[in-house]
């Protein structure tokens, strides 16, 4: 996929992430309300414990998703980076042999001058 794609998709999930863990807000604070004019059962504790842990879980899931997309970005960014690298060690290497090749031809023509005119 392209980087623009990946941007996109992150984007959907992150406003996925977003709806569930406000939902699960939402839920909680019903549940607080109720649990502050019951009383304090053990239900009521052990659904709440149950929504923290569940709120955890999907904060780190879409934090390891987001590190996951965002690396794959990266890692198509040097992928692009190392690839120009690469042409332009190409290019250097080619100006390199013909600057050496037009010095050689340069000193040759340079020695031949002078052995024709006995220099």
């Amino acid at each position: 996929m392209d980087k623009e794609q990946l941007k996109l998709n992150l984007e959907q999930r992150k406003w996925a992430y977003y709806s569930l863990r406000n939902d699960l807000h939402v839920i909680k604070d019903k549940l607080h309300n109720i649990k502050n004019n019951r009383g304090h059962s053990p239900a009521f504790k052990v659904l709440s414990s149950a929504l923290d842990v569940f709120q955890e879980q999907v904060d780190r899931d879409y934090y390891r998703y987001e590190k996951r997309i965002g690396s794959r970005i990266n890692n198509d960014i040097a992928m692009e980076l190392q690839q120009a690298l690469n042409r332009e060690r190409k290019l250097r290497e080619q100006l390199e042999s013909k600057v050496k090749e037009a010095s050689e031809s340069s000193g040759l023509f340079i020695k031949y001058v002078r052995e024709k005119l006995k220099f």
